[in-house]
């Protein structure tokens, strides 16, 4: 019986020790400079070629696609009324805190990952690698549903012939071949779309205008009354249906390794689409209900149902050929972000390594771009828009949450508040969540609103009584009025995602469950943060404390020494004279300088393991994101 015992030990105690990894291994951080590191490395200054006017473009043409000229008709026909306008208007605000918390990240971390990298930087790999996921629902799944409506304005604009429609299970042939198209075409590279997207955008901005001069002298105005007629509840349900319109402003991250001087000009071009995108939604959404009864609304067609309701079927069809053009460049930029995203994924391990492979004089990740092409044309072959745009909203909802959380953590961390910041955040996001569903469930009364705003409310306040140090070396944009502006973001964020259908609730956490498994199944495993002794701090870290900057040292010399034979390699005439000895030598040299690494993370490690040996605690651990010091400060 003795083997038989021994042997049921030792598996416990071999699944108790792989519980603990996981536990650790999910609050496990990745340091803001070897992310940066890790950029330079990837995308020389030589392979950037998005100007601030491209990034600009990106994020507009990006941004203004389905969410207004396809759900804009449903959601004031059945939610809203005429002051759908006012729907726009308050998530566009929602839009605009989370734009200032994700600016400011973007300045920091200028990673093609986008709110991926900003939470693996602070939250921890569990919570990065769920981000991610619920991201590529913002970018990839979004762009397979913005496919379905530009087929279904296709059908509208060119008659009955030019969309092929099959059957009554509503399954399009035009959306999957737009997607296989786009992907052939951005799997080329960044050099020839983006001429293709800026030409398309100037077109579908000419056609914008010529709707809001001509629409202006169709108006009716007493097409807006009853102007709520589902009342004042309706707004905020329609906000959080309506938030599909601004989903996509973030993808200036996720090409922000291919842009000249990220660090300024990703924050101003996010900011700069997202206010040109939300002043569009509110003018059209004004326009649309003034021309044509909100009950008669089309809930495909909107725009060009509305300007034939007039009587200008001319008009109607100029209408239907613009908005083609701009629903093209959307799900051209979504599709153009997602690869990106499973690159920053791939390149941290918790992706299989095919999603981060580049190829091209461009550095475009061609293997990637054209797998998650063939993905999302199946999706679009099958599921229609408003089947799959909560799921979407939420998804992203999620992700501004994250990112809003991420930048309080940051701040508070370099204000040295490091070991109390991951309760606080704990606390601070439990109380949304059920703010949240308070308020869901309260039925607008006024105990629910007030019982609601108290549990909120309380956590704020301990937040804003925190007090956060300046910075030394802060980066090139900083988000104004903290911590009230991220913690709002999360706020609302959160409260738009808990209005959402119970339909688009579900199918969030069933694609969450997915993840959850890839990440538990694959993720975990494959980490190269878990596979190497150089970067796995979490595992040796405790209560916030710095390891020695041995590691840092190791990857800045690391990258300047493969930016020095990058460089050698595409300058024809450095190359033909290059030294072979020369390079063996560098390389040589980045070997001992890891050697050294290792030996420092292990000497520090026994000493720490030798501090902590009565401890048998599962406190998560967090290495702090604060600038480099000396080795003599860090032993004061």
């Amino acid at each position: 019986m003795e083997p038989v015992e021994s042997s049921s030990s030792d598996r416990f105690g071999g699944f108790k020790r792989l519980s603990k990894e996981f536990y650790q291994s999910s609050f496990r951080i990745k340091p803001i400079d070897q992310l940066n590191a890790e950029t330079s490395r990837c995308h020389p200054e030589s392979a950037r070629v998005l100007t601030l006017a491209d990034l600009v473009v990106v994020g507009v043409s990006g941004t203004l696609g389905a969410g207004l000229f396809f759900l804009l008709g449903r959601a004031a026909r059945t939610a809203v009324g005429p002051g759908v306008s006012i729907s726009f208007l308050l998530a566009a605000g929602v839009c605009a805190l989370v734009g200032l918390s994700y600016a400011e990240m973007s300045s920091r971390i200028p990673s093609c990952g986008g709110a991926y990298s900003f939470a693996y930087a602070t939250l921890g790999e569990l919570a990065a690698f769920l981000v991610g996921w619920c991201l590529s629902l913002e970018y990839g799944v979004a762009s397979a549903a913005i496919a379905r409506s530009w087929a279904a304005y296709v059908r509208h604009g060119f008659s009955q012939t030019a969309s092929i429609e099959v059957g009554e299970h509503n399954i399009s042939l035009l959306a999957p071949l737009l997607i296989l198209v786009l992907t052939l075409l951005l799997a080329s590279g960044l050099r020839e779309g983006r001429y293709i997207v800026g030409f398309s955008t100037l077109v579908f901005g000419g056609v914008l205008l010529a709707v809001f001069f001509f629409g202006l002298h169709l108006i009716r105005p007493r097409n807006w009354a009853p102007f709520l007629p589902y009342g004042w509840r309706s707004v905020l349900t329609g906000s959080a249906s309506l938030f599909f319109a601004y989903v996509g402003f973030d993808e200036v991250a996720t090409v922000a390794e291919e842009s000249h001087a990220p660090t300024r000009n990703v924050p101003f071009a996010m900011l700069a689409s997202l206010g040109i995108v939300a002043s569009v939604c509110i003018i059209a959404s004004i326009i649309v209900t003034g021309i044509q009864p909100y009950s008669q609304l089309s809930d495909t067609a909107p725009f060009a149902g509305a300007f034939e309701y007039a009587g200008s079927t001319f008009f109607a069809k100029i209408v239907a050929i613009g908005t083609v053009i701009g629903l093209q460049n959307t799900a051209m930029i979504a599709l153009l972000a997602q690869p990106r995203l499973f690159m920053a994924m791939s390149r941290d391990g918790l992706l299989p390594e095919i999603f981060g492979e580049l190829s091209g004089s461009g550095n475009t990740p061609r293997a990637a771009t054209i797998l998650c092409g063939v993905g999302l044309a199946i999706i679009a072959l099958l599921f229609p828009l408003h089947s799959l745009s909560d799921m979407i909203s939420a998804g992203t909802l999620v992700a501004y949450a994250a990112v809003c959380l991420a930048l309080i953590r940051t701040r508070l961390i370099v204000s040295g508040h490091g070991r109390d910041s991951g309760g606080l955040l704990t606390l601070l996001s439990v109380s949304f969540v059920l703010c949240a569903l308070i308020w869901r469930v309260g039925n607008e009364s006024a105990a629910s609103m007030l019982g609601g705003g108290f549990i909120a409310g309380v956590p704020l306040l301990l937040l804003a009584r925190v007090p956060l140090a300046s910075e030394s070396d802060p980066p090139r944009f900083l988000c104004p009025l903290m911590p009230w502006t991220p913690a709002l973001g999360a706020f609302f964020s959160i409260v738009l995602l808990f209005q959402l259908s119970r339909t688009g609730l579900l199918l969030l956490l069933f694609w969450t469950l997915i993840g959850l498994c890839i990440y538990i199944f694959y993720g975990f495993r494959h980490s190269h943060a878990r596979n190497s002794q150089a970067t796995d701090f979490g595992a040796s870290v405790r209560s916030g404390r710095r390891l020695t900057n041995a590691p840092d040292t190791f990857v800045e010399a690391a990258t300047r020494r493969s930016m020095r034979v990058l460089s050698k390699k595409q300058d024809p005439a450095t190359a033909a004279g290059s030294d072979r000895t020369e390079e063996v030598q560098l390389f040589q040299r980045d070997i001992d300088l890891l050697a050294d690494a290792i030996i420092d993370l292990e000497d520090e490690e026994d000493s720490l393991d030798h501090e902590d040996a009565n401890e048998d605690d599962m406190e998560p651990d967090f290495v702090q994101i604060e600038p480099a010091r000396d080795k003599n400060e860090t032993k004061q």
